[in-house]
């Protein structure tokens, strides 16, 4: 990754950080799962700053936020199932 897709991501992260854990915490159902949530958020961001580049975001807050919502609809959706499965066995 370049030196400026890096800078880009440093400058999203400490820009969004707080707003993005303090969302996941208020969201989540157990502590134990903002961390993994949070640094997955942030994977997603630097993976899409790698393969699609800085101006692929337009707005940085809005953007981050959506990765964190659709992070914890996933993780939740998929701890759901995996109880629903093992419940029946």
């Amino acid at each position: 990754m370049g030196f400026e897709r890096r800078l880009v991501f440093n400058e999203i992260y400490d820009s969004t950080k707080n707003m993005t854990l303090a969302y996941i915490t208020a969201k989540c159902r157990h502590v134990e799962d903002v961390n993994d949530i949070f640094q997955d958020t942030y994977t997603e961001l630097f993976q899409v700053l790698t393969k699609r580049g800085p101006d692929y975001i337009k707005n940085s807050k809005a953007f981050v936020m959506r990765i964190a919502k659709r992070k914890i609809a996933r993780y939740y959706s998929l701890l759901d199932r995996l109880r629903n499965f093992v419940s029946y066995k």
